[in-house]
């Protein structure tokens, strides 16, 4: 096949496309009257000037000078474009809003919004509606992350352990207390948490303790272990990345992977050690939001350049007007910013081979113009985007989903799982299959929501029965209680009355009814989904010996009639756990696997998904979900559209990247219940083998990074912000911190795969009240 044919066949296709958008322009959304579009202007301010006040510049200047860079910093313009203290920027504004002063709304506007709350589901699940210029959170896609935190400490207490003669391990170990304690800003959490450490390997039998009674300070501490068993280390230093993101061109949808990308990154699941990928639209995102550092400012820019499109049209100018966009903000050495990215960044687009198109992945560049117009040929669309081909590397390049359609035009990334991304409600007989894979974040998601709303249900109420047991703060009460509950349970079940005797017993002690109602409306659910079929509860056959991470997989059950749309834990397991004072029956006598079992357990019967979803410039009573014809998206990305359905775009982005979350959790759940069965078939097996080198570690990169970023910052900073963080006695604190001691001994009992241990980074089990 010709270029020159190609060329002439799509033109007479552009053609048909230019004449049928013109029918589908004026209506291309569905209205609904169940939400409202914030269709104010927003305007995204600079730097403030004051944020120099909380760096040392000391410090900075010679940060600066050992990069080979100079320069005086006067104003906090100098330093807006400076991917040398992007990191220490990008912290700075969330320490600044959050905890000094809050002063930044992210973005401002001349008229105020209305922000809306909205309780789903029967439940306290939160639906909040909070307009980008009255946003309280500093989000950015290349933030620290949490669970990356903790392996590093882990990793750097083992290394001391094996070698307690060597001083510099000292000084590292240092570097990362440090680290660990400025960024939570909790004075003694690294000592806390190496205490910690040593406790759990003295459990297990991993070192004995030579010196009795309390060390003087942490040094003396690892000073007095002896290492008997290396084998029960945990395996902390790992090489290769557990999951990143690949996102699919879809021309003037991009803010939905934008949304996407938003609500990931609040939750810490995208985040600096991330890999990321993208092609056309795809790569745009993921660049522009790492170059730009700020959500809403790239929205604006998005929202011009479809404005433009959609007055004066795209046929042969496309082209010219990505370029334009990148011009915006594509600065001098921004590509050394993307190639030290811990995650890598890939970008791809495709090169006609012998009659077929052949992906081609980058991920290093040479200078910003490279960047730049490897960012053009992944997005050139013959003859819509320019009448002349788009080069790169002195060969013609085009967009990227012509060689990726296999994929849903997602490339792979540099990590052992890929999520694929794609906003068009493509349907995979796969999807329909699926039992642990949950590996696309699109409109098909939606097909389950029965599922996630039982989720949710379920989730809620056992965090309120949580609270519950914490506020009763006595055995024989709670113990009671329990009783009633699982007695009422059996009457919902077969369908008695709910004013029986267990009811009027409960609306006795629980004086919030709501409460009862809820328990109500669980048990139905349960009834009515049949969710104990529809969970790995339903695997009946000995699995002891099975590899679980590779048997339930669609293509190894094809043709099982087992879905995991389902938790394994019913209402009536988690309350029957709860007369136990031990939730494990610990079947083995070896204390490493003992434990292992009573940490899923734990687990298992603690965890709770993230209760509440904002969105930023839609209003709504119910979650969203897309109602457009595919023939529509279509059009709406090759030829844009108005700036409402941008808006919907974006928050649907978000919608259904929860909706993946929620799913992956349930999945997750599905995991450690066949985890469990297999530890207590004796099943020891590891599924994560250690690696033979720590030479590239993501823990050392890491650790070395935030030292950086951190040291640049006045030690007055941070002694503002802690005096200024709120510390509250509750039991809402208290089960927090359940869940977080629950959280540190799984990562602790090394059993959890490598695809799931982006949960056990979730931002809400680390800070408290970030959800």
């Amino acid at each position: 096949m010709s270029i020159s044919r190609l060329i002439l066949g799509l033109e007479k296709f552009a053609t048909i496309g230019r004449r049928a958008v013109r029918f589908c322009e004026k209506k291309t959304m569905e209205k609904s009257d169940s939400f409202n579009v914030c269709l104010d202007d927003v305007k995204t301010p600079a730097l403030p000037e004051d944020i120099l006040n909380y760096y040392d510049l000391d410090k900075v200047y010679r940060f600066m000078d050992d990069k080979g860079y100079s320069g005086k910093i006067n104003s906090a313009n100098d330093i807006e474009y400076n991917y040398l203290l992007r990191h220490s920027i990008s912290y700075l504004l969330k320490l600044k809003y959050e905890y000094i002063d809050g002063s930044i709304n992210g973005c401002t506007n001349n008229k105020p919004g209305n922000s809306a709350l909205t309780t789903l589901f029967d439940c306290d699940f939160r639906l909040v509606y909070s307009p980008p210029y009255g946003d309280r959170k500093h989000i950015h896609i290349d933030d620290v992350s949490v669970y990356n935190l903790y392996m590093s400490l882990i990793d750097i207490v083992n290394r001391i352990l094996q070698n307690p003669d060597d001083l510099n391990l000292y000084s590292a170990l240092k570097k990362c207390s440090n680290n660990i304690n400025h960024y939570f800003l909790e004075e003694n959490m690294s000592e806390d948490l190496i205490s910690e450490i040593i406790s759990h390997y003295t459990n297990i039998g991993a070192i004995i303790m030579e010196t009795a009674g309390k060390a003087e300070d942490i040094e003396s501490l690892l000073k007095s272990c002896r290492l008997v068993h290396k084998q029960k280390l945990v395996n902390a230093d790992r090489s290769d990345h557990d999951i990143g993101f690949s996102f699919s061109p879809c021309g003037f949808m991009i803010p939905y992977h934008v949304g996407v990308l938003n609500l990931l990154s609040e939750l810490n699941i995208v985040n600096m050690t991330t890999p990321l990928s993208g092609a056309s639209s795809g790569s745009i995102s993921i660049v522009s939001l790492s170059l730009l550092n700020d959500f809403p400012f790239l929205m604006n820019l998005i929202e011009e350049l479809s404005n433009d499109a959609l007055i004066h049209g795209t046929h042969h100018r496309l082209d010219s007007l990505i370029t334009k966009f990148f011009n915006k903000y594509l600065q001098e050495n921004c590509h050394e910013f993307i190639n030290s990215r811990i995650g890598t960044i890939v970008l791809a687009y495709s090169r006609l081979g012998f009659c077929r198109f052949k992906p081609v992945l980058v991920s290093k560049f040479s200078n910003s113009t490279d960047l730049r117009d490897c960012l053009r040929v992944s997005s050139y669309i013959p003859i819509l985007s320019s009448k002349e081909l788009v080069y790169y590397n002195n060969k013609p390049g085009f967009d990227g989903q012509l060689s990726l359609s296999k994929h849903l035009g997602c490339a792979k990334t540099a990590a052992k799982r890929t999520i694929n991304t794609n906003p068009y409600p493509f349907y995979l007989r796969t999807f329909s299959k699926r039992l642990l894979d949950n590996e696309y974040i699109s409109p098909h998601l939606m097909r389950r929501d029965k599922y996630l709303i039982h989720y949710i249900r379920f989730k809620c109420l056992i965090y309120h029965l949580w609270l519950r047991k914490i506020e009763l703060n006595s055995s024989e009460d709670w113990i009671t209680e329990i009783k009633l509950c699982i007695s009422l349970y059996k009457e919902l079940v077969h369908g008695k009355r709910e004013e029986s005797d267990s009811w009027y017993g409960l609306c006795g002690l629980w004086s919030n009814k709501s409460l009862l109602n809820l328990f109500s409306i669980v048990v139905k659910s349960e009834v009515s989904l049949d969710v104990e079929k529809n969970s790995a509860k339903r695997i009946k056959r000995n699995i002891s010996r099975m590899d679980i991470s590779k048997k339930f997989t669609t293509t190894k059950l094809k043709f099982s009639r087992t879905k995991f749309n389902a938790s394994p834990i019913t209402l009536l397991d988690w309350l029957e756990s709860q007369k136990q004072s031990d939730n494990v029956p610990s079947a083995t006598s070896d204390p490493l696997v003992a434990t292992k079992i009573s940490s899923l357990y734990n687990l298992l019967y603690t965890i709770t998904p993230p209760m509440s979803l904002k969105y930023q410039y839609i209003s709504s009573s119910k979650l969203l979900h897309n109602n457009i014809k595919l023939h529509k998206l279509l059009n709406i990305s090759l030829y844009s559209t108005e700036k409402s359905n941008l808006r919907f775009f974006y928050d649907l982005g978000k919608t259904d990247a929860f909706r993946w979350i929620i799913h992956d959790y349930i999945a997750f759940e599905n995991w450690i219940y066949l985890k469990i069965k297999c530890l207590e078939g004796g099943n020891v097996h590891n599924e994560q083998p250690l690696n033979a080198s720590s030479s590239s570690s993501i823990n050392q990169k890491q650790t070395n990074l935030v030292h950086e970023m951190l040291n640049l910052i006045s030690i007055s900073t941070f002694n503002l912000a802690k005096s200024l963080k709120t510390r509250l006695n509750t039991k809402e604190m208290d089960f927090f911190k359940i869940q977080n001691n629950a959280v540190k001994s799984v990562i602790l009992s090394d059993c959890v795969d490598s695809r799931y241990t982006h949960i056990l980074g979730h931002i809400h089990f680390w800070v408290y009240n970030s959800y």
